[in-house]
């Protein structure tokens, strides 16, 4: 998204953005279109990820009533993971900075009618601009030096990308410029300018366009929101998991901070089984050792049955496996992960 936004605010829908002024001309809200039409469905089909998707949205898509059936349920506690996971790059405030900008293209008409209402305007994004060049420069020299300290786990690794978890932020960022602290100060810093900014113009919101207006606030709160995730990167939690992901050969710094939690099981319960009607979970692959504890586990079910009945059951499958499967194990000395273990399997492939 922070290479395209353009296409991006062609197809967004945030809640405070979406007006009725900026959608008339292309014959109403796509959006509202396709929530009407779900809640005319019998049955909605959707994969893991946007089941979890939506189940974090203040306006999510999904009736205020229905039984599910989830399928290859083994797989939503990594889909609901991966929903959770906040990341931050060297790009994740560039939109933001290049919004509150002299130099912003998609609002070069409204700036100008800004600037003839309130004759401040001007110096509060010049002071804006110039101050994001600054913090620009920051957060690259913190994400390259950051990478340049990784060097030897690269060097190491077999793999393009490296994965280095960290539990001690302090520790782990301690070679970079400038460290976390300042780099954060200089964020929040920037952020209560551009409050001020708001405020001052807001004197005067009847006379801007209301459009513009918006776009100003919801950039605020993207832009807060990725600040929120840049702080949690630096700090240490006990129910969250930090990792840093460094990629070995990449032109430019594709350096990421992450955070995510370490049980979803909370949020599927709050979010999902405790708050809508009874459903099924199924897969080949629920239990262990012929018991469904792991699973009830991960998916945060344990809790369910202070409020509701959670029934198990396994069925034996049709298929013969001892019959109809036959395992093949490789015994060699050859590297799993080397090309040249590829050519020995492909030399034993059986016809």
């Amino acid at each position: 998204i922070g290479y395209a936004s353009r296409v991006w605010d062609l197809l967004k829908s945030e809640f405070g953005y979406c007006t009725t002024s900026r959608c008339k001309r292309f014959e109403g809200c796509y959006l509202n279109d396709v929530r009407k039409s779900l809640q005319k469905a019998n049955i909605i089909i959707v994969n893991h990820f946007l089941l979890c998707s939506e189940l974090l949205q203040e306006k999510s898509n999904l009736p205020e009533e229905f039984n599910y059936v989830i399928d290859e349920g083994h797989n939503l506690a990594a889909a609901a993971r991966d929903q959770l996971i906040s990341q931050i790059t060297i790009h994740s405030f560039d939109d933001s900075f290049n919004f509150f900008s002299l130099n912003n293209k998609s609002y070069k008409k409204e700036i100008e009618q800004l600037f003839s209402i309130n004759s401040s305007a001007e110096s509060y994004l010049l002071n804006l601009e110039t101050k994001s060049k600054s913090l620009k420069a920051d957060i690259k020299s913190f994400f390259d030096t950051y990478a340049h300290s990784k060097c030897t786990e690269l060097g190491q690794s077999r793999y393009n990308e490296v994965k280095v978890r960290y539990v001690d932020p302090q520790s782990e960022f301690q070679e970079t410029f400038p460290l976390p602290v300042d780099l954060l100060k200089s964020m929040k810093n920037y952020m209560g300018e551009v409050e001020a900014f708001i405020l001052e113009i807001s004197k005067e919101k009847d006379k801007i366009d209301k459009v513009y207006f918006q776009e100003l606030n919801v950039s605020l709160n993207r832009m807060q929101s990725a600040l929120n995730t840049f702080e949690q990167a630096f700090a240490h939690k006990e129910d969250w998991v930090t990792w840093s992901s460094l990629l070995k050969n990449a032109k430019t710094n594709r350096t990421s901070l992450n955070t995510g939690p370490r049980d979803v099981g909370k949020f599927l319960f709050e979010n999902l089984f405790n708050r809508y009607g009874g459903g099924l979970i199924c897969s080949a692959t629920l239990t262990v050792e012929f018991a469904f504890d792991y699973i009830k586990d991960q998916l945060g079910l344990d809790n369910l049955n202070m409020e509701k009945e959670v029934k198990e059951k396994i069925y034996q499958s049709p298929f013969h496996y001892e019959d109809q499967v036959k395992l093949f194990a490789w015994q060699g000395d050859a590297d799993v992960n080397s090309p040249a273990f590829i050519q020995k399997i492909g030399d034993h492939r059986i016809t």
